[in-house]
Parts: structure tokens; sequence; C-alpha cells
């Protein structure tokens, strides 16, 4: 199973024996030398990217304890809510630290002073005391997490800072033993991760993950183009799913995921890809081989993706739809996964990401739906291709922009029939050029907005004169965490599924494009049951579905439950 982040539960764990002292060779400031603007203005940064509330915010303070005490603050924050920190941060804390470690040691007893460096000024057994309580503290955590999840997940493993230890020790050359982040599907997720690619480290050998999917569907419609003209229908179905990952060296990533389902297919009811759900699917009984790739770096900047199997144009780009991109998890539509034109391309290919500074990943990637077949192979027959440039800036905060050039892939299973297909299934040599913009902000630790937009520019190269035609989609998200119960996630999301906008192509004289607009308004709610245990209840509504204002609006509740294991 896929899982995009991890969670705030998780922590990193350390070799059962404590690091070696070492001494530092910093001297002890003044009381009275004046905070330097340069300092100031670090910390205000590393609060507004905390959210830690701000001791002052005009000017620096005059006073050298005051400015210790919005230190302390700002590392309290980090530990209770136990963000992810990126190594640029925790360095910057960490000089901090030193600056100030005689002010910091005079501070009273609290959570702050369990991760203090040991001051210059010699006072190692308060440190070593600490040092000792935190290792006993994570050593039984380390114990009972073992005893409870036994299978880690590999996926977006991070660094999660949770002790003294993390803050003085979490840079690359001093990092200790760390296991991979076991995903949670019921707790709170950052909107990014924030360590470089490369440097986090998993444990060595395979681990195996699984899922089992149950739901119910009921659509009420007069169905669309169906002759027998029932206005309801009620399925059930299922879905399992196997992980098996591996890493060779710590540092790299072999996944293999076996899937059997059995699940309503509702588009086929209600006629329009418009309604389909995000995990449907029928594997006619048979177990398959639904994921086959292999992720490995090359530095701590850039990383290689190979896959023979169940690779998405979205492997090398960041979506940027946190909390709702998961078909597991998250929204109930296929349309509310992600912007429609990452999938333009499927199957076998290859990718690269490489980070530019701490705030710019570049994306290229390649994949091809026949690669296995002789007469196409992986360069003659369908594909997408996709290059994305995604800005973060913060974890808060994210843009990103894509072009997607695809050969015979516009079918993307959530638009109009038109937009599947916008030559009638005359032509077979569609080339198209697609773009896409979306982007996702924090606005509170409980709100997170986001959206897309994408515009794909068609041609047959086959047909007399290679007509051309347009197509366009939108969408903007809300995702509510922890409201209403802790863990919770709630979801809406409003937009339009692709739609012909303009097209040269004609069939008795008349244009090929989509006559009206439908409007996709979906909206789920998700809770916890127990740890490996959730239940969505989400509703999904299609006004005049098709684009097409002669039908009558779609309607589909879904009950997911989804059990780990």
């Amino acid at each position: 199973m896929t899982f995009n982040h991890p969670t705030a539960a998780d922590t990193v764990l350390f070799t059962s024996t404590p690091p070696p002292l070492v001494s530092t060779k910093t001297a002890p400031r003044s009381p009275n030398q004046p905070i330097s603007t340069q300092q100031y203005s670090l910390l205000l940064k590393l609060q507004q990217r905390y959210n830690s509330i701000p001791n002052f915010t005009a000017k620096p303070p005059n006073n050298r304890h005051d400015f210790t005490i919005a230190l302390q603050s700002l590392i309290e924050r980090i530990l209770n809510s136990q963000v992810a920190v990126s190594p640029p941060d925790l360095a910057a804390i960490e000089e901090l630290k030193i600056a100030f470690a005689p002010e910091l040691s005079t501070l009273p007893d609290r959570v702050a002073d369990e991760i203090a460096l040991r001051s210059p000024s010699g006072d190692t057994s308060r440190f070593a005391r600490l040092q000792r309580a935190f290792h006993q503290a994570a050593s039984a955590l380390r114990n009972r997490e073992t005893r409870k999840r036994p299978a880690d997940r590999f996926a977006n493993s991070q660094i999660y800072v949770s002790g003294r230890s993390c803050i003085s020790n979490c840079l690359p050359n001093n990092l200790h033993t760390i296991r991979s982040v076991p995903a949670k599907i019921s707790h709170t997720q950052p909107a990014e991760p924030t360590t470089p690619i490369g440097k986090t480290k998993f444990p060595i050998g395979t681990k195996l993950s699984g899922e089992i999917l149950l739901s119910g569907v009921a659509i009420g419609l007069p169905p669309i183009e169906d002759e027998d003209n029932n206005d309801r229908r009620i399925g059930a179905g299922y879905r399992t799913r196997l992980n098996i990952n591996t890493s060779f060296t710590g540092f790299d990533r072999l996944r293999i995921r076996f899937q059997k389902s059995a699940l309503p297919a509702v588009n086929r009811v209600t006629g329009s890809d418009m309604s389909r759900l995000s995990y449907q699917g029928n594997t006619r009984g048979q177990i398959v081989l639904n994921r086959l790739e292999y992720r490995f770096p090359i530095d701590n900047k850039t990383e290689l993706f190979a896959t023979a199997k169940g690779g998405n144009l979205s492997h090398f780009g960041d979506a940027l739809n946190p909390h709702l991109d998961s078909g597991s998890e998250g929204t109930i539509s296929r349309f509310g996964v992600r912007n429609p034109i990452y999938r333009q391309g499927r199957g076998a290919g290859f990718g690269i990401t490489h980070k530019l500074g701490s705030s710019v990943t570049i994306g290229l990637g390649y994949l091809a739906d026949d690669a296995n077949e002789i007469d196409t192979g992986l360069f003659s027959g369908s594909y997408g291709a996709i290059a994305q440039i995604t800005y973060k800036p913060s974890p808060q905060f994210g843009i990103g922009v894509n072009y997607i050039k695809s050969f015979n892939r516009l079918d993307t299973n959530t638009g109009s029939d038109r937009a599947n297909d916008p030559f009638d299934d005359r032509s077979n040599a569609i080339v198209a050029d697609s773009f896409g913009v979306q982007s996702s902000v924090q606005i509170s630790p409980n709100v997170y907005l986001g959206g897309w937009a994408g515009f794909t520019h068609a041609q047959a190269m086959d047909l007399p004169r290679t007509p051309t035609a347009n197509i366009f989609n939108w969408a903007a998200t809300l995702s509510l965490v922890d409201i209403g119960g802790k863990n919770s996630l709630a979801g809406i999301i409003i937009g339009q599924p692709p739609k012909v906008t303009h097209n040269q192509f004609t069939t008795n004289g008349a244009s090929f494009s989509d006559p009206d607009t439908s409007l996709h308004i979906e909206a789920f709610y998700r809770w916890p049951i127990a740890e490996n245990i959730a239940t969505t209840a989400g509703i999904l509504v299609i006004t005049n579905p098709d684009h097409n204002a002669a039908n009558d609006t779609t309607y589909v509740g879904v009950i997911r439950t989804l059990l780990e294991f």
C-alpha cells in the first residue's frame, strides 16, 4: 500500500548505546553581549516556520534572557508537535543553542533542558544524566513499537524530532541507527518530507505490510443510457494488498505489490467515468502483480527510479494534494486523487528527481503502456513523459508546474467520453501536450487548501488535416485534520472533470466538443476506529454528467473501511 507521509506519533530511534560526549570548542558568550540582527532574524524565521508563538516581533530584545526563553519555546514546540525538521533548520537551532548555552543552562528544568547541548562551562554531569534518561525512554519506546507494529513501512520515511539526541546529532555525520517510520492511516501528516533524498536511512532487509479494504456503494440516479432504467444500485466489494519492501543498502527500495480486488464498477452503472471511485477495480478472482519498482539515490540530492509494473507519472513530480491523494484513506473519487493529466502515463519506465537547494525539485520521467509487447516495446507504443519543477519554500506551502508529452494516452478515466477520446475512435495516433499547475498551502495546523488546473492540446496525426482538440480541468480542495476528533480527516473537493472545450474534429457537421459543463462535488469524513482501522463515509455528486445537461445528476454514497497490518 502507498503512504505519502509519516505520522506525528512516529519517532527516530537510536542505538541503545548513547553516543560519546563531544566537547565543544565554542567559547561562552558574555551575558551582556548584544544579540545580533542575524540571530534575531534566524530565530524569528524558525518560529514562523514551526508555528511557535513569538515572544517578540518588532525588534530584537535587549535582554539575552528573553531571547533564550523564545529559543526554548521554539524547541519545546518542535518536541511537543513532533514535526519534521530539515537538516538546515537543525543546524540553525544548533548554532543558536551553542551561542546561548550559558543562558539555557540557567532556565528552569523544562522540556528544552532535555535537548540542551552540554554547556561550554563544563557541566557534564547533568548532560550525561539527561542523555541516559533519553536513551532508556527511547529503548522502551522501540520495544513497544516493535511489539505493536512489526512491519515497518519503507515508504516516505522521515526523520522526526523526539528528544535531545536528534536535535544535536541528526546531522548526516552524526546519524545513529534509524528505523523506518511506519505509516498510520489515521494520523496528521506533514505537508512535505523535508529530509533530503538519500539522507534518510532505512533498515536493510525485507519488510511485509498489507491492507484489506471493504466498501459498500449506493448509487442514486436514473442511469445514463441504461435500458433497464434502474434508479438505485447498491453494491459491495473488497480489495487486498500485500507489499514486500526490500532495502539492500539502507538507502534504496525495491517494492513488490500483489493485489486482489472485486469492487463495484460505479462508472459502468452511471455511464460516465466522472463517477469512478479512487479504489475500484476487479482482478476477477486472480492475485495479480500490481507494482514492481526500484528506486535508489546516487547522492544526497538525486534519486533514480525504475519500474516494470504500476508506474505513474506522479512518481516523478509531487501532485501536491496532501491528505487526499490516497485511494485507500483519502478521497473517494478517482478525479479527486490528483490532477488528471498525471494519468497520461503509466506502466513501465524510468525517471529521476533532483533537488536544487532546499526548496526546488526537478523531476523527469518516462512510462510506456506496452513495454512488454514485442512489437511495441518501451519506445514504439503508447507512452507518457513528464518534466516538473516543484517549489517548496516551507513545509506549509508548495507549488508545482509540469509539462507532459503523451502518445495515445488521453484516456484518464476521469472526464467525459469525448475528453477520453476527442476524435471518436477514428485516430490511432493522438499526440498530446499537457500543462499543469498544482499547489497546496497549510493555513493553520488543521486546515489545508489546495487545487490544480490542467490543459491538454491533442492532435490526431493520422486524420485528414490533423485536427486538434483542447481539454481542460480544474479543482479546489479543502482538508480538515483532527476536526471533530483526534486523527480524523474531513475533505471537500469541487471541480470540473476533463472537458473538451474546443475541437476541430467534426461529426455530422458539428464540432465534437462537450456541449455543457459538469461539476464535481465531493465530501467525505474519515475517523479512526482503532490504531490500524479507519472508516470513511462520503458522497459524490456529479451535475450534468458527461458534460451534458440532458443527463440527470448522479449521486454516489460510499462507506469504506481500511484495515492495515
